[in-house]
């Protein structure tokens, strides 16, 4: 058996990316949100993709996160 020795993306930039782009998202609509917290809980609930995983993975909102 083989293993890749290049990868095809830099895990860590793609990270970097995703919390940019979050960020900034965020800084534009801040004053509908009490926290970062909250904005992150509210954009992983409206993630369709996200919902299945989390119901595959038996995770359920919890009321104190709302």
């Amino acid at each position: 058996m083989s293993t890749r020795t290049k990868k095809t993306f830099d895990c860590i930039a793609m990270k970097r990316d995703i919390q940019q782009r979050l960020l900034a998202e965020y800084e534009s609509v801040r004053d509908r949100y009490d926290s970062y917290w909250h904005f992150l809980q509210e954009t992983n609930r409206r993630n369709p993709s996200l919902q299945i995983l989390r119901r595959k993975l038996g995770f359920a909102d919890s009321p104190k996160d709302h």
